[in-house]
């Protein structure tokens, strides 16, 4: 959709003469005389004299349309057109006055609706299949040659196109720091303008054009358009309309929502998690293009839904509130999640995080979602290893705790039953069964069995009785039960097993039977209660 000022600038337009009442006109297909029009479009522009147009108007009858239809007229005599005016303003229709001859007025409109077409091709070439966003970026700066700036709504670039030709300083700053400052926020998005385009005048001879990207009435990102001021009069905004409208157009053909903040760092991290990219040097030059900061250590939390539609009709907004938490990290939807990246100098955010963890689970409660968070790594050669077994934690965790209020789960506290996850594919592998089970201590198993037939819970009270170094008050504490009733519960136990439960490693041996137990209940495809019937479990 391009302006009127823009055609009427090719005619050389007697601005005094003209009436506009639609200033965006859509999409020029044709460019017409009007004797030869028997009907009028919206798509077309007419071409005539004074008398071609009254002649038109006076043989249409009043319920001719002709709202939204531009006339260009030629009048180098410069007569009077008041009468064409005024119907211009009763029919509201567009009526351009120019001051050169017709066969060159066509001429020029008709170069101008070319370059409109050749514009709108080169971005439906780029917004097709194999291409990228990167892609969509370097046309639409080959085409009005500019610099070219996407940023979330946090001010981090995510995709850039610069040339050296032009040195502004707001480009430099963009470019060497990956971040558009508080100062440069507060002047170019921050000011208060509530206009989805608007332009502002930079100090070294260029002007910014800012475009700001909505949904549903909220802000998702930003494109910063920045060209040197002599080409005032080139149509920046059809090209950033088209830059936009090609960018949701890839999105939602590549099957995601259409957010695109994230699009760098997803292509990274779909390049890693697929075996692609495994180099560490590669890894760390690829991360440098799109990295805001210099963090050694990184840290991956993932983030799925209870009910998978909810990130689909989500998306947007959940991103927006995310990126609150977490201005300075990489996020991007990938398989079916929300992947982040924390990147930092130190190991020292581990486990334990430096995010506001409050306002984390709040925002998972809202959505009803849930997150795993991996432990930190500073070998980027590694990142595909903990993204898996990040991953596999969020997928156990709502498994093995489905009625916990945690909404976030640490790799941590979930090594032991992703070791345990991983035996019974080895299992498969070298005995053909996944009786992992075997792993047990003989006399968990007959608690097991006795908690079976009973209905009791002695086995996870010898695991609180381990974790708790045999220590009986604060077994009874954690497992919130009275003393009494822990001491109860301990008599029994000795009743049935002979293992000497002081010792160290007998206790290690307990809590790891417990967990393959609490694995075999939660996270097994078969039926524990039939499994109990064999043999091998009556030991």
């Amino acid at each position: 959709m391009s302006h009127i000022s823009y055609w009427m600038n090719a005619v050389n337009a007697c601005s005094a003469q003209s009436f506009i009442a639609h200033h965006n006109l859509p999409l020029i297909e044709s460019i017409r005389f009007i004797p030869s029009a028997d009907t009028f479009s919206k798509n077309t522009l007419y071409l005539g004299c004074v008398k071609d147009l009254a002649a038109a108007l006076d043989s249409a009858d009043d319920k001719t349309d002709l709202n939204e239809i531009t006339f260009f007229i030629s009048n180098t005599a410069e007569v009077s057109i008041n009468d064409l005016r005024s119907n211009a303003h009763l029919r509201q229709f567009n009526l351009v006055c120019g001051k050169t001859d017709l066969l060159t007025m066509y001429d020029s409109l008709n170069s101008l609706m070319l370059q409109y077409r050749s514009w709108e091709k080169a971005f439906e070439i780029v917004s097709g299949h194999g291409h990228s966003i990167q892609d969509i970026v370097d046309t639409a700066s080959k085409l009005c040659n500019s610099n070219i700036f996407l940023l979330n709504t946090a001010g981090k670039l995510i995709v850039c196109h610069v040339n050296s030709d032009i040195p502004d300083s707001v480009s430099r700053e963009l470019a060497e720091t990956g971040f558009l400052s508080p100062e440069l926020t507060a002047t170019l998005i921050s000011s208060g303008c509530e206009s989805r385009i608007v332009r502002k005048e930079l100090a070294d001879g260029c002007s910014c054009w800012i475009y700001k990207v909505t949904k549903h009435g909220t802000a998702i990102s930003h494109m910063l358009f920045i060209r040197k001021e002599p080409d005032r009069n080139f149509d920046i905004y059809t090209i950033m309309e088209l830059t936009r409208n090609s960018i949701h157009k890839l999105m939602a053909e590549s099957g995601g929502p259409a957010y695109w903040a994230g699009e760098r760092f997803k292509s990274i991290l779909e390049d890693i998690v697929e075996g692609r990219l495994t180099d560490n040097y590669e890894i760390n030059r690829r991360f440098s293009m799109i990295s805001c900061s210099t963090g050694m250590f990184c840290t991956f939390i993932i983030i799925g839904f209870h009910i998978p539609k909810t990130l689909d009709q989500n998306a947007t907004q959940f991103l927006t509130e995310l990126e609150e938490l977490f201005p300075d990290n990489h996020a991007a939807i990938y398989d079916g999640c929300v992947v982040i990246m924390l990147s930092k100098p130190t190991r020292i955010f581990q486990p334990k995080p430096i995010f506001d963890s409050s306002a984390f689970t709040k925002l998972l409660k809202n959505y009803d979602a849930y997150a795993s968070i991996s432990n930190a790594t500073s070998h980027r050669s590694l990142l595909r290893t903990q993204y898996i077994m990040t991953k596999q934690v969020l997928i156990l965790g709502r498994k093995l705790f489905p009625d916990s209020k945690e909404r976030y789960y640490f790799f941590e506290d979930f090594a032991e039953y992703l070791t345990i996850d991983f035996s019974i594919s080895n299992f498969r592998h070298m005995f053909g069964h996944d009786d992992i089970v075997l792993l047990i201590h003989p006399d968990a198993m007959k608690l097991v069995k006795y908690d079976r037939d009973h209905g009791t819970n002695l086995l996870e009270f010898v695991y609180y009785y381990c974790l708790c170094n045999c220590n009986i008050n604060h077994t009874a504490k954690r497992a919130y039960m009275h003393r009494n009733t822990a001491s109860s519960r301990l008599a029994k136990v000795n009743e049935l097993i002979t293992a000497d439960l002081e010792n160290g490693e007998v206790q290690q041996r307990m809590i790891f039977s417990y967990k393959v137990y609490r694995y075999y209940s939660r996270c097994s495809d078969f039926n524990l209660e039939t499994r109990m019937e064999k043999d091998v479990l009556q030991r």
